[in-house]
């Protein structure tokens, strides 16, 4: 059996939704589009935030930095929003690529606001300088925010009735259809990595030393070949599994501090949940 064999076929073409299965996944799609009107609430207020910052809206607040850090800013923004309002676009109408999208974007959320929480509350001073009552209630906001949202979030998705509901609105096979959602989290996950490294790289190099240029090309080798081991997961090619187990070893040796051996360990250990996809016959094919 294939990969792409056992996975659930889904015909291209099926008939409309009766109003009989409207009544009964009612509940389910107007949390659906509760969940994207709240997507579309954010953005609106990223938009607010930025315009803030820039002054347009109130007093001007001063930006440090580089003099193109605001057009970074503006542009990361806009990818932002774009794939927000894109998601809320397939949570409204809705679009059964919306599922495993929220599922991995609330899985991403909850594991990094769960440790952001931890460091918080383990690295915060016997008297907080702001007292203790500001710091629990900024604490408290950010558990809201990046704990229990998202698990709300991947409560509401993972629930059987809401992917009943996607599957009867949303019949025609989508690209998110083609993998498993582990492996198109950790897919996703790399090329997000690799996109916001090549965001950073520098445009310039401040002096023509070799050791420069060799470091500028090995960081932009490191992006490519993430780029490349992306879509090998996304194929479910067993190519992308060892060559992403490759990059983490690599940059895990070549770091230093507490993150050498921390979220090298982390992803490994995923790494070692999803190996059973790639496991299957026909896997080393390209």
């Amino acid at each position: 059996m294939t990969p792409q064999e056992a996975l659930p076929q889904v015909h291209d073409t099926a008939p409309a939704p009766t109003a009989r299965s409207s009544e009964r996944y009612a509940k389910e799609r107007k949390g659906s589009r509760n969940f994207g009107e709240g997507a579309i609430l954010i953005g609106l207020l990223i938009v607010f935030g930025r315009l803030l910052a820039l002054g347009l809206i109130g007093p001007r607040v001063p930006i440090r930095g580089r003099p193109d850090d605001t057009l970074y800013d503006w542009i990361s923004d806009g990818l932002l929003l774009a794939c927000l309002w894109t998601w809320a676009y397939g949570a409204i109408r809705p679009r059964r690529w919306a599922r495993p999208l929220a599922i991995i974007g609330a899985s991403i959320c909850l594991i990094l606001g769960s440790l952001m929480t931890l460091a918080v509350c383990f690295s915060s001073p016997t008297t907080p300088p702001m007292g203790w009552d500001i710091s629990l209630g900024m604490t408290a906001l950010m558990a809201l925010f990046w704990i229990v949202i998202p698990a709300w979030f991947i409560w509401f998705f993972t629930r059987p009735a809401v992917r009943e509901m996607l599957e009867c609105y949303d019949p025609v096979r989508r690209w998110t259809d083609s993998c498993p959602i582990p492996v198109l989290g950790a897919a996703i996950v790399l090329a997000i990595l690799a996109a916001l490294d090549l965001y950073a790289f520098p445009p310039k190099p401040s002096a023509a030393s070799v050791a420069e240029f060799a470091a500028i090309a090995f960081q932009l080798g490191v992006c490519i070949a993430a780029l490349v081991f992306a879509w090998f997961l996304f194929r479910l090619r067993r190519v992308g599994w060892w060559g992403t187990l490759g990059l983490i070893l690599l940059l895990g040796y070549s770091s230093s501090g507490v993150f050498r051996w921390t979220m090298p360990a982390i992803a490994i250990c995923y790494l070692l949940f999803i190996r059973r996809f790639f496991l299957r016959r026909n896997a080393l094919v390209l």
